[in-house]
């Protein structure tokens, strides 16, 4: 359960983990005895609110007794209808999480109330989340925003956090960025994680970079998992003004990842699986991917599908491949809707089943994606769907052409240089083998673009894009260099230039073009 923008549940709000922490916030001491003593019972017996609550936490948490929540739980509803604040909060988080009874929201607001009404503020920050959200509770904004701001004016870090969050976004309120300031500096100055994560990143939209990454950096200390994000994003970028350094990006990610973000695990895999920031390790990749994949990450399926069907850091198995192309497809991502419809069209048996494979290609095309163009090219080429005509394969490659695709100018190269479904043209063959050697030295492969600010005043930072385009650029950039280096070389359809012939030779062979290297070799 998500709310306010922040992973905190209700159901989770503290945790029993609290508990021992609670004792000391309240001034109610908890001694580990080996045994509790005769007159801690009597007192208790007797309705001592301090010693039920002492006697309650001592078994919730096993303290000096065997841990049994059902006596936790009797206890400290003893000392929390006596009117103790405390208990009665602890009450309420047993019944929001199922310690020692059922799960059961709305007496768990009854308890928080109680608590709340003794101006305990967790309790109030707590039964003002559960009226904005309706926990237990019929949905009523008004008395949720008292809750919260009522613990907030007592300094509760979580209810500061949430206001400052619920202005920024104006979520039950009108937006007030002044005002969601106001809050977030509070919580800065007590050090909420939460509230330095937000106030530096509108630092940050402000241009206020030193400050904005010190603030940054102190909630990622705090194992904040946007800011690990976040600060991530800067050190493997060089973004925010701090030196560029990778391998503490992916330290930053593995924690955040850990913490349950998707996108950083997915960050982690790519890194893993192209070796940056770190060895390259396929099966610890995988992990990553798959563990982001999960969560319905999309770009996450699309590569899991992608290593699936190459056996990269696991078994190969073209069902679940497909399966995870399947599954990216229905979010919209193109690469994923064009390598499910290349699975559709290779196991496809009938005319049927070509038809909705290109239809399934054919989508992927309209969001521009070029390798779409590219697979609808050789599809159309290999004479296998009798509804597109083997002429038809140089349009789609003209188009990915246009939309930068490196491969496919060096298609179209090869194509006019041999007369190949084109009338035979080296001038053309010479532009595209030329547009291939330009498209491959801009093809980067990993895009980073640069922070911004979403027009509701929500900091959004766009992260890498990861592709394996930067090789496949320079395999197909490499492979025009060698053919217009060859027509230069040998007059092919232009005047002998064996000098400049050679250099392209040269630059192709040192990006590892077999052909290349042997062209030179024969003339030396």
């Amino acid at each position: 359960m998500n709310l306010s923008g922040r992973n905190i549940s209700v159901k989770v709000i503290a945790g029993l983990s609290m508990l021992v922490t609670l004792s000391f916030i309240t001034g109610y001491i908890i001694f580990s005895d080996s045994c509790i003593g005769i007159r801690s019972r009597i007192r208790a017996y007797a309705g001592d609110p301090d010693e039920k609550y002492r006697l309650g936490v001592m078994y919730s948490m096993g303290i000096g007794v065997k841990k049994d929540p059902g006596k936790a739980l009797k206890w400290l509803s003893g000392a929390g209808l006596s009117g103790h604040a405390p208990s009665a909060y602890l009450v309420a988080l047993m019944y929001t999480e199922g310690r020692g009874t059922d799960i059961n929201y709305r007496t768990a607001a009854e308890w928080y109330r109680i608590a709340a009404e003794k101006n305990f503020a967790p309790a109030q920050a707590a039964l003002g989340r559960i009226y904005t959200e309706g926990i237990g509770v019929d949905k009523n904004t008004q008395e949720g925003i008292k809750w919260k701001e009522t613990a907030a004016k007592q300094g509760n870090a979580s209810a500061i956090y949430d206001m400052g969050l619920m202005y920024y976004k104006g979520e039950f309120v009108e937006r007030d960025e002044g005002e969601a300031i106001r809050w977030f500096t509070a919580g800065t100055e007590i050090g909420d994680r939460g509230s330095q994560y937000y106030l530096g990143m509108i630092k940050f939209r402000d241009g206020y970079i030193d400050e904005a990454v010190s603030l940054i950096s102190k909630a990622a200390d705090k194992n904040y998992p946007e800011a690990l994000l976040d600060l991530g994003v800067m050190y493997l970028t060089g973004q925010g003004g701090v030196k560029q350094d990778p391998a503490k990006g992916y330290t930053l990610f593995t924690k955040a990842a850990k913490s349950g973000v998707a996108e950083a695990a997915y960050f982690v895999g790519m890194m893993g699986l192209l070796g940056i920031g770190t060895e390259q390790n396929t099966k610890t990749a995988f992990s990553f991917i798959e563990k982001a994949a999960k969560t319905g990450h999309r770009e996450a399926l699309y590569i899991k599908g992608v290593m699936l069907r190459n056996g990269n850091g696991c078994s190969a198995n073209i069902n679940k491949s497909a399966e995870a192309f399947k599954k990216a497809a229905e979010n919209k991502l193109p690469e994923a809707m064009r390598e499910y419809g290349r699975f559709l069209y290779e196991t496809a048996e009938n005319k049927s089943a070509m038809q909705k494979a290109f239809e399934q290609i054919e989508k992927a095309s309209k969001k521009l994606d070029p390798e779409s163009f590219i697979l609808m090219g050789k599809i159309a080429e290999d004479g296998r769907f009798p509804s597109l005509k083997r002429t038809s394969a140089a349009g789609y490659y003209r188009d990915a052409s246009l939309l930068g695709s490196a491969e496919a100018s060096f298609i179209l190269g090869q194509k006019y240089e041999l007369g190949d479904g084109v009338r035979q043209n080296f001038g053309e063959a010479a532009f595209f083998y030329a547009r291939a050697i330009v498209q491959a030295a801009e093809d980067k492969g990993i895009v980073i673009p640069s922070s911004s600010l979403s027009q509701n005043g929500t900091v959004a930072i766009q992260y890498p894009i990861w592709s394996f385009r930067e090789a496949q650029g320079q395999k197909y950039g490499a492979m025009a260099e060698h053919a217009l280096g060859m027509m230069y070389f040998w007059g092919r359809g232009m005047p002998i230039n064996r000098e400049r012939g050679m250099a392209l030779l040269r630059s192709a062979a040192s990006k590892g073009n077999s052909e290349a290297m042997n062209m030179i070799s024969s003339q030396e």
